[in-house]
């Protein structure tokens, strides 16, 4: 089963600095080398994306047999892995119903 822990290991090859797994807790790197990675190993394409806090982009990768991974690229254009897994599943939004 694939884990965050072997996102470390898969990533540490694209990593800025060598001690930078260490200090961040997270494997951080180029987005574009990160990306790369997800596709060729994993198989993962992009599912969606959305802006949280101060301009950091979040985004979604997901291949077809289910294993996800979270990136969050920051300003300065560092991105993380902040989440991976398996089992995802796409479901179709929700109606919200709104008050009258």
């Amino acid at each position: 089963m694939r884990v965050l822990v072997g996102m470390f290991l898969g990533f540490a090859g694209v990593m800025l600095a060598p001690g930078a797994m260490a200090q961040n807790a997270v494997p951080c790197g180029e987005r574009a080398k990160l990306i790369t990675m997800l596709d060729g190993k994993y198989q993962e394409g992009l599912s969606g994306f959305g802006v949280s806090g101060n301009a950091n982009l979040v985004e979604v990768y997901v291949s077809e047999k289910g294993s996800f991974t979270v990136v969050m690229t920051n300003a300065k254009g560092v991105s993380c892995v902040i989440a991976a897994g398996e089992s995802w599943e796409k479901v179709a939004p929700v109606k919200r119903l709104t008050s009258s």
